[in-house]
């Protein structure tokens, strides 16, 4: 690889990168500590909200960290922009990065508003594509009951739709799976760099376990319907113990869980008590409602998780299926986790993990995204 030490290399992040502590925001922060291990200076730009604090972590792995108030206010639902991308709009974020010869990667089409100006159009800006974002949003007027929220969603997905085109018709994006990648090259040019995360190695303990385990950002609503799924018409006809674990669960999930005697909720787990708890598992369960993105916690169970069950939406790879196991129906997960509930794990059925893992390894991800955005 062409030596590129001291180079620079502007990153606009949508929210805060740290904790990363969930998913397009785990991806931000390793790549931004893998770039900076590698050699590369990194101009962070990112937006403020919510409880997120300034940090002095960042600090240490980036050349320059600038912050930006996101306007949450509701005249920005009033625009024919996306609210996610109207509330991001910042003039001093655009003098900043409009006169750089540097490479910008714009991290989701959230940070995307200043990129209406043409003004910017450049070789050498990328959009990091987290998801196709007109289909989660789809997927949320689906799954969504509030008659509010279920009409945001609405016209957030028809103007997500047009700007996400828009984009892509004049900017590369760089995407996290190969479903994304087909989507985005009908109308220009992709590249598929997995996304980057926590792993340095398999460390997935042998022997066996006695408990299912679950585990995601429980107020995202497409989560919410897996669990439901789960806990109804699977773990309410088995005795077998499943423990939910993960961010901001809400009333309804929390009530729900309590009814079942052979349910736990651990909600809101630090970073060593969630890995002690997918250390111990017997059982990965991961389910999605849709294809599109890349769901980081099936990286964390390949390279923690001794058994794990997905459904197809979850299959980014055909051969994902000599490692993983595979349900649609109900009656298929009830099959799978009893037949599972009492195999022991041995070294050499680890094997072939080790080696599939390879393709998510952070440096050899890094080194393809400054080929790509260095070349």
């Amino acid at each position: 690889m062409i030596k590129l030490k001291n180079k620079n290399i502007h990153i606009v992040s949508f929210d805060i990168p740290y904790p990363p502590n969930y998913g397009g925001i785990i991806d931000i922060y390793y790549k931004v500590k893998t770039l900076n291990k590698l050699g590369i200076n990194v101009i962070l730009h990112c937006f403020q909200y919510g409880k997120k604090l300034q940090s002095e972590k960042l600090d240490k792995i980036c050349k320059k960290v600038f912050y930006y108030e996101r306007d949450k206010s509701i005249k920005n639902l009033f625009s024919f922009y996306p609210y996610i991308c109207n509330t991001r709009k910042s003039k001093i974020l655009f003098n900043r990065i409009n006169l750089k010869t540097e490479p910008i990667i714009f991290e989701g089409i959230h940070t995307c508003y200043n990129l209406n100006n043409t003004n910017i159009y450049r070789k050498n800006i990328f959009i990091r594509a987290h998801n196709v974002e007109h289909k989660y949003y789809w997927n949320l007027f689906k799954n969504e009951r509030n008659i509010f929220h279920k009409i945001y969603f609405l016209f957030e997905y028809v103007k997500i739709k047009k700007f996400e085109k828009k984009l892509s018709l004049h900017y590369q994006m760089i995407t996290i799976s190969k479903n994304d990648q087909i989507y985005f090259n009908k109308f220009g040019s992709s590249k598929l760099i997995y996304p980057f995360h926590s792993n340095d190695s398999v460390n997935i303990k042998l022997g066996k376990g006695n408990y299912a385990i679950y585990h995601g950002n429980l107020s995202i609503s497409e989560n919410e319907n897996s669990i439901l799924f789960l806990i109804k018409k699977v773990f309410k006809h088995i005795n077998y113990p499943l423990i939910i674990t993960g961010l901001n669960p809400s009333k309804k999930l929390i009530q729900v869980i309590s009814e079942n005697k052979n349910i736990q909720l651990k909600p809101n787990p630090n970073d060593n008590e969630l890995s002690y708890l997918l250390l111990n598992a017997q059982i990965h369960l991961l389910h999605s409602s849709q294809m599109s993105g890349f769901k980081l916690k099936l990286i964390k169970s390949l390279y923690t998780g001794r058994y794990c069950i997905l459904n197809k939406n979850m299959l980014f790879t055909s051969d994902l299926s000599e490692i993983f196991h595979v349900a649609e129906n109900a009656k298929e997960w009830i099959n799978l986790i009893k037949n599972l509930s009492s195999k022991s794990i041995q070294n050499k059925d680890l094997n072939y993990r080790r080696i599939f893992v390879q393709r998510f390894n952070n440096k050899i991800l890094g080194e393809k995204l400054i080929k790509l955005v260095f070349q």
